[in-house]
């Protein structure tokens, strides 16, 4: 019987491939690079790439692996200089039916040609023609793909030229699928070129994409608009080239069209450098992409407000934009109102948008904030609640708004809950303590008792920012005693182990005074009675986070007696180890 040892990789890996079962096969192609390593660099080259170079077929399963394992191979197995034979590879790859073994194949060639040599250009290029003028269109489809890796790797002057040649024929190929590849891939293309090029030779290149007669070769060039903006690189020419071709595409035929503008609008936008002459016609078209008849051009054109905002500024929002807002709120499609929802919110935000001011807040966002927090659908009311605290300076000023929030305190959407009860400190700080005391308190430590634990979790985090706003002396003579009653009312012990995470949370607060760190001591300690074991345990790890914060001896002591007590009587193995974990902690640090 051979040994495993003497088995060898390459003979196993044909005997595997060439067989019958296509399983095997595809998990054979999956360990290709493992293969290649066993044979080691110089087997690699002489045995294994000739044999996957004569064995392109088969399974499309089985190519889609071989694409994707040839370019692991490099540059660690094979070093760049002698990688050229996976390309010879590849290149076949990208010339076969299925969409998916071509896509991974340009992929892998997009890797492995910046490792490739200065003196592999001529091939490369080759390469390019052969597929350019290959006779069926998978080909050159695949070409238009990997032109820009290879522009880059090319010196030749005239080696880029004849490129650039090569891709303006694929942009008139009569194919549409070859006119759509080369369109997608213009973008990367582009911004490979040098500015002069751009102008004499891509210009014409991206006009008639853009006006092609196929509404979906046009789609894929105009998301390409923002690259050739970015390439060109000077305001005067983006606005001769690319500004025609942005105002024509934002009344275009298709909603597709209009569609992938609206998407990429604020790129466009930014990368055109545009006079300040130019912005009012793109915020016209920018408005009218707003009030677009297809809901998906309003989505797309919603989810750039912010961007735009911060490109334009107050004044060109105030003129194009915030007319549009009223009707967008109302907008009968729920996902164009959950992204003008985010969107709002991101204007508020000034990391993301620094031009809008309070005064615009108040007067055009505060009463969308107000409907979107009674849509029927959670996902918008909770863009607004998630983020309301951007806003939370002006909850004062926003009496509906406010209203509302304390409405669906009560809501029957768990989430919606859980998002006010995280909110709360936040109209705290901005409405005062005395209009908690009046219209929030008992809804909110109602929700200690929520039938969700998220929820019940969100008001103990949130009760240690409270504590922080309010101050600590409030919350021990306000809060404390109301949370005890409901720990001594309470019939479940899930919530007495949340009101144990509220004395936890209340004692991380480091301006706690000496009277409620005592207060809080003694109710964890307390909870140590508790008939159910799980209650037990837990105030046993809060007592243990409680001690390695406190620094009163005293307090400590007194923990450490009711944990020596406690674990002398414990019966719960689990509830007796953690409470010797916290004594164990105690006994180390003091």
């Amino acid at each position: 019987m051979t040994s495993p040892s003497s088995v060898d990789p390459m003979e196993f890996f044909v005997e595997q491939v060439a067989g019958d079962d296509v399983t095997a096969s595809v998990l054979s192609m999956r360990k290709l690079k493992m293969i290649g390593d066993a044979l080691g660099r110089e087997a690699t080259l002489s045995r294994l790439i000739p044999f996957l170079n004569e064995n392109v077929d088969g399974d499309d399963e089985i190519l889609l692996c071989m694409a994707s394992e040839l370019a692991k191979f490099v540059p660690v197995l094979v070093p760049g200089s002698r990688a050229f034979p996976l390309i010879s590879i590849l290149e076949q790859l990208a010339g076969v039916e299925e969409t998916v073994v071509r896509e991974k194949a340009v992929e892998s060639i997009n890797t492995i040609v910046p490792y490739l040599d200065k003196s592999d250009s001529s091939a490369l290029l080759s390469m390019v023609k052969r597929l350019v003028n290959a006779d069926w269109f998978t080909s050159k489809v695949s070409a238009c793909g990997i032109f820009h890796t290879v522009y880059k790797k090319l010196g030749s002057f005239e080696g880029r030229r004849e490129m650039r040649s090569l891709y303006k024929d694929l942009a008139e190929d009569e194919t549409p699928m070859v006119r759509r590849s080369a369109a997608r891939h213009f973008g990367p293309f582009v911004g490979m070129i040098e500015q002069d090029y751009v102008v004499s030779d891509m210009l014409q290149i991206f006009r008639s994409l853009c006006v092609d007669e196929s509404d979906s070769v046009r789609q894929l060039a105009i998301g390409g608009a923002h690259s050739v903006a970015k390439a060109l690189d000077d305001p005067s020419m983006n606005s001769e080239a690319v500004l025609p071709i942005v105002r024509k595409a934002s009344n275009d035929l298709s909603w597709r069209v209009r569609n992938n503008l609206a998407k990429c609008f604020s790129d466009v936008v930014r990368n055109m450098g545009v006079k300040s002459s130019d912005m009012g016609e793109l915020f016209r078209c920018y408005s009218a992409l707003l009030r677009d008849n297809e809901a998906e051009v309003r989505g797309g054109a919603v989810f750039q407000i912010a961007k735009m905002t911060q490109l334009g500024g107050s004044q060109l929002f105030t003129n194009y934009i915030a007319d549009t807002l009223p009707a967008l709120s109302e907008d009968a499609v729920m996902e164009v109102r959950s992204k003008l929802a985010q969107s709002l919110m991101d204007c508020a935000e000034p990391t993301i948008c620094s031009k809008v001011s309070d005064s615009i807040i108040l007067k055009s966002f505060a009463p969308i904030f107000e409907n979107f927090l009674s849509d029927e659908y959670p996902e918008v009311q909770l863009h607004i609640l998630n983020k309301l605290s951007r806003v939370s300076h002006l909850l004062s000023k926003m009496e509906g708004v406010v209203n509302k929030v304390l409405a669906m305190a009560t809501g029957p959407n768990w989430r919606v809950r859980k998002a006010t009860a995280t909110i709360v400190p936040f109209l705290v700080e901005s409405l005062g303590v005395e209009f908690f005391e009046n219209h929030l308190v008992d809804c909110w430590l109602k929700l200690l008792t929520d039938r969700v634990a998220d929820v019940r979790n969100a008001v103990v985090r949130s009760l240690a920012k409270l504590s922080k706003v309010t101050g600590p002396a409030w919350i021990q003579k306000e809060i404390l005693p109301r949370i005890k009653r409901l720990y001594a009312n309470s019939p479940s012990y899930l919530t007495r182990v949340t009101l144990i995470g509220c004395y936890v949370a209340l004692s991380s607060n480091d301006s706690a005074s000496r009277s409620l760190q005592d207060d809080l001591v003694t109710l964890l300690i307390k909870a140590f009675d508790d008939k159910v074991p799980n209650v037990r345990m837990v105030s046993a790890k809060g007592l243990r986070q409680f001690s390695r914060r406190c620094d009163d001896s005293t307090l400590v002591m007194k923990i450490k007696s009711a944990l020596t007590q406690r674990i002398s009587r414990e019966e719960d193995d689990d509830c007796k180890y953690f409470a010797q974990m916290a004594l164990d902690d105690i006994v180390s640090f003091f």
